[in-house]
């Protein structure tokens, strides 16, 4: 049974939730015993607080709520993170400190049902993904392993440059740290290496046991073309 959220519920409704919620609990386990299963086996998710955080956003009629209730109760990892990204919003105007510095949405190529399964493995915001093991994700999320690599290298990026600059790397087509690299390996004739292989997120790395005077033309030549893609 789904119970609409409203304003000020009074007790008779909290106990008629008590008892519905009993009830079903009952049904469960005189099913499981007569299928001879555990009736620890059988989980019973109540979603009533997460579907009321729905009506903090506009969701149109009583009957969407409801399908969308039965939804979150099938999924609830990706309910719950449909509703972070409803209400994140309004929340962040309430809460400043609840909007995540890096969230994973900065991100190309993932989708809502993507960032729920990242969720699910412990995975927030980019910095968690760029951190992550790779294997231990591969192996929990399923996902095939170009698109993953491609979602870490990006958030490699994403730490290392603030948003804007990041934005105008994306115009030239540079949406990841290994194509950064690969640029200015090309182009600008540098050889660089994403600083995470080193343990920095926010700076590339670059050999110095060389002469004054080269380490000065490969900053340099780094300069030109990173003012050449303006």
């Amino acid at each position: 049974m789904v119970i609409s959220p409203g304003r000020g519920q009074d007790e008779a409704r909290l106990a008629e939730l008590a008892a519905n919620l009993a009830a079903v609990r009952a049904r469960i386990d005189a099913a499981c015993a007569a299928a001879g299963r555990p009736a620890a086996s059988v989980r019973l998710i109540v979603v009533t607080i997460t579907v009321a955080t729905v009506a903090l956003v506009p969701v149109g009629p009583p009957a969407r709520l409801d399908v969308l209730a039965f939804f979150i109760g099938v999924f609830p990892q990706i309910g719950i993170q449909l509703l972070k990204a409803g209400t994140g919003k309004l929340l962040s105007q309430a809460v400043p400190s609840m909007t995540a510095r890096f969230p994973l949405s900065d991100l190309d190529g993932l989708t809502v049902w993507d960032q729920a399964r990242l969720l699910e493995e412990g995975i927030e915001d980019v910095h968690a993904l760029a951190t992550a093991n790779l294997v231990d994700l591969l192996l929990g999320t399923r996902v095939p392993v170009n698109t993953l690599v491609d979602w870490v290298d990006q958030a490699l990026l994403c730490l290392s440059v603030p948003k804007e600059p990041r934005d105008g790397l994306r115009i030239f087509g540079i949406r990841t740290a290994t194509e950064l690299a690969t640029r200015l390996l090309h182009e600008g004739h540098v050889v660089t290496v994403p600083g995470e292989a080193f343990g920095t997120f926010e700076h590339v790395r670059i050999s110095y046991p060389v002469t004054r005077e080269n380490i000065d033309e490969g900053t340099r030549r780094m300069g030109e073309f990173l003012t050449g893609l303006r």
